[in-house]
């Protein structure tokens, strides 16, 4: 199974462009060789951290590059893409998210997950 490296708390400010990088790799072991995903997708689904029923309120995936992107198949790197409208009308607060491994039709596999926190901004972006 393969394994995710990410940042176990990812925070991004409420209506802000951000990148979440991670690394996938073949096992958890430490020396782990990266996963090579030619021809695998990576989605990404977010949801609130409590939420009652399984629908995203964030979805992106690398088969939309404006939505994320395999940056180096063999290395197994990959980066998903945070727009202002991603996120500028959503709640603060914490947010459970899932990376999936994805090739159909054959591979449907859920590789981490994680909470992320949307925050308030202290002071207005410059214009």
């Amino acid at each position: 199974m393969a394994h995710v490296t990410v940042d176990d708390n990812f925070t991004i400010v409420r209506g802000e462009k951000k990148t979440l990088y991670l690394t996938i790799n073949q096992t958890d072991e430490p020396d782990s060789l990266p996963f090579n995903l030619t021809g695998y997708a990576v989605e990404f689904a977010m949801n609130l951290e409590d939420a009652a029923e399984e629908v995203s309120l964030i979805s992106k995936t690398t088969d939309d590059l404006a939505e994320g992107d395999i940056l180096t198949p063999a290395d197994g790197t990959v980066a998903i893409y945070f727009g202002q409208a991603d996120t500028e009308a959503l709640a603060l607060g914490s947010y459970v998210f899932e990376i999936w491994l994805v090739k159909s039709p054959d591979v449907d596999e859920r590789l981490w997950s994680s909470v992320m926190n949307i925050v308030k901004r202290i002071r207005p972006i410059p214009a």
